[in-house]
């Protein structure tokens, strides 16, 4: 057996074949599912490099595949990041219970997951580069199904996607055979800007972040949430594989400095956005890029406790832009347009759905009772020692989305202008919601059984901070 066929080939064979057979979309869910889950529960519990006695015969897992000359590695201390990937993927095929999507979800997601995996796993970073455009290619048909014509924010997508290929392609060549450090300073600039660029088209950071709120006003915004999860978590994880293998990026101070800047304004720019929009999916939007914005934060901190929150802001970005794109994806079929002026009486007739959505919000902002609350305080007090200016633009940009959820909440308690109250939610919405109201709590609450395990994460990165 071999992870990388395992986490890789399979996914991608798999999704193949049910898009052929695609017609029967109930059947392509439950398969979907149920492989998802079984990735997720075999990374956790068959690590690369371990083995199976089935008495008179032993059956080891392999951790290295190649194809045409190239490794594709998933170590053991790779498999949990591997595992949550898949169980992330999971839960956003099980919401689709709830959610009207297209067809083309299951088979599609699990190509554009595998992808993204195999972007991870392959041991020379300028190879990751085209895995992860063909990954962003083969999500169109997600945000934009074949029998409708794509919008200006997934052209500006793809098209941004796309541009960050040379620059990081022309940044892995200069710093092909020097991981110790370029031979002079010009070529060790020259580098760090290219690839700081296409990072930045990946991520949509400021200014490259217009297609955002137009993708998520345009696309179905339960599958374009699932794209703004996947796709991040697979950069950001990349980008501190890349911090771990180069000693002069993780040694230059400046490049932290850099991090720290371009994520106080994407703060900045979401919450002063935020202010201001009336769209319930462009809202999301900035605080997508709020969240963003602190994850480069911490990432740009340099220490362990930095990359500890970076690392549980993976999953709680994942568990409130799934509660928040679930939340409108049940809200839109009875509000089409999701203008705030449009939702008076909204939490009479969908008190679950609205309060999941104002929920999520308000865990990006880092409220108290929230997720992402604990992860902002241990932030907050690393910036504080390093950048205290930094640290005091970060929580007032975050005011931006306190104000967004107080306009909301003077839209929802308005007199209803016509029909009659009544609650249009079915029960599997409510425990879904529910579930992740509670998911969200429960962290705040108590935080270490979210920062311990994924903690242990980095473990897979012999350089960093201890």
């Amino acid at each position: 057996m071999n992870a990388p066929v395992l986490y890789i080939v399979v996914p991608v064979i798999l999704g193949v074949f049910l898009s052929i057979f695609n017609q029967n979309l109930r059947r392509n869910r439950t398969i979907s599912i149920i492989a998802v889950f079984m990735l997720a529960l075999l990374g956790l519990s068959l690590p690369a490099g371990s083995a199976i006695d089935f008495g008179p015969v032993i059956l080891k897992v392999s951790s290295s595949l190649s194809v045409l000359g190239r490794q594709f590695t998933i170590t053991e201390t790779d498999a949990p990041y591997i595992a949550l990937i898949y169980a992330v993927v999971g839960l956003w095929f099980l919401g689709s219970l709830v959610t009207s999507v297209s067809r083309w979800f299951f088979p599609i997601g699990l190509i554009f997951t595998a992808l993204l995996v195999a972007a991870l796993s392959t041991e020379v970073f300028i190879f990751a580069a085209p895995l992860i455009l063909a990954a962003v290619i083969v999500s169109i048909p997600l945000l934009s199904p074949p029998e409708t014509v794509p919008g200006r924010g997934v052209v500006r997508y793809l098209v941004f996607q796309t541009l960050a290929l040379p620059c990081i392609l022309l940044a892995g060549h200069i710093l092909t055979g020097f991981e110790t450090g370029p031979s002079d300073s010009s070529q060790a600039f020259l580098a760090a800007v290219l690839l700081g660029i296409g990072l930045a088209f990946l991520l949509g950071i400021f200014p490259f972040n217009t297609w955002l709120p137009q993708m998520l006003e345009e696309a179905p915004v339960y599958v374009a949430g699932f794209v703004m999860v996947i796709l991040p978590m697979s950069i950001f994880w990349f980008m501190v594989h890349f911090i771990d293998t180069y000693v002069w990026i993780r040694t230059n101070q400046n490049i932290y400095m850099v991090l720290r800047v371009a994520g106080v304004v994407m703060i900045l720019v979401g919450g002063l956005w935020a202010c201001f929009r009336s769209n319930l999916r462009r809202l999301l939007a900035h605080a997508i890029m709020l969240d963003t914005g602190f994850m480069l934060l911490a990432l740009g901190t340099g220490t362990l406790a930095g990359l500890q929150v970076l690392s549980a802001s993976i999953l709680t970005r994942a568990l409130n832009v799934g509660l928040a794109s679930l939340s409108l994806s049940v809200l839109i079929k009875d509000y089409p347009e999701l203008y705030i002026g449009s939702l008076r009486g909204i939490f009479l007739k969908h008190p679950f759905a609205i309060t999941g959505y104002l929920a999520a919000l308000l865990s990006m902002a880092g409220m108290p009772l929230m997720a992402n609350f604990p992860l902002r305080v241990v932030l907050t007090g690393e910036l504080g020692a390093i950048d205290p200016l930094i640290a005091a633009l970060s929580v007032l940009g975050s005011i931006g989305l306190v104000i967004a959820f107080g306009r909301i909440l003077a839209g929802i308690y308005s007199p209803l202008e016509k029909g009659k109250p009544g609650l249009n939610e079915n029960m599997l919405v409510i425990i879904l919601i529910v579930a992740g109201l509670v998911f969200n709590i429960l962290i705040a609450l108590i935080p270490g059984i979210l920062l311990t395990p994924l903690g242990n994460m980095l473990n897979a990165f012999t350089h960093l901070p201890r």
